[in-house]
């Protein structure tokens, strides 16, 4: 390939790759051809994209609307043609996706729990802060939350890392302090 490319995944014998010039990009594992490409996803589109996942034959992907500045996107396409199945437009424009089950978990103004099937929004959690990228495990949403804002040494900021019900949103705890950006968790 002739350009960028990051980020990536790979599942279903297909490699999802991202690149500002070119677009998303799905290639063959096994033998690098083309199986399809979405323009409208790179820098000359009107989507800029975050990190594929690919579960059961399906990419999501996340992004913010170039021309709104304040609008977000999740998308699900079928991972061999590109062929789009949903799109779900949310009120934020920084937008992190994780994949649990049958559910996706959205950062960003708000973090929002999504069917994976449909897109629906099945329950929104908070407002006026950023959410990081949400990691799932055990039943429970961890996500790091904190203002937009410029807070010199820490005073006066909002850094939360908070613990949501995975199935309704339910705040279960919070921590305060200096939770900056995403939680280093994994899922099990």
């Amino acid at each position: 390939m002739d350009g960028d490319a990051d980020p990536l995944t790979v599942a279903d014998g297909v490699l999802v790759l991202n690149s500002r010039r070119l677009g998303l990009l799905a290639l063959d594992a096994a033998t690098g051809s083309l199986l399809w490409q979405r323009d409208d996803l790179g820098e000359h589109g009107d989507l800029r994209a975050g990190l594929p996942v690919i579960a059961d034959g399906v990419v999501y992907l996340s992004g913010a609307i170039v021309e709104s500045h304040s609008a977000g996107v999740v998308l699900a396409m079928d991972v061999r043609t590109g062929r789009e199945r949903w799109r779900t437009v949310l009120e934020t424009a920084d937008v992190y996706v994780s994949l649990a089950g049958q559910m996706l978990y959205v950062g960003g103004a708000i973090a929002y729990g999504l069917r994976a099937r449909d897109g629906h929004v099945a329950w929104r959690y908070g407002s006026g802060t950023q959410f990081y990228q949400p990691v799932v495990t055990a039943g429970v949403v961890f996500v790091g939350s904190g203002d937009l804002g410029f807070h010199p040494f820490g005073i006066g900021s909002n850094d939360f890392l908070n613990a949501l019900d995975a199935r309704t949103g339910a705040l279960c705890w919070r921590t305060f302090g200096n939770v900056e950006r995403m939680p280093l968790l994994s899922s099990s």
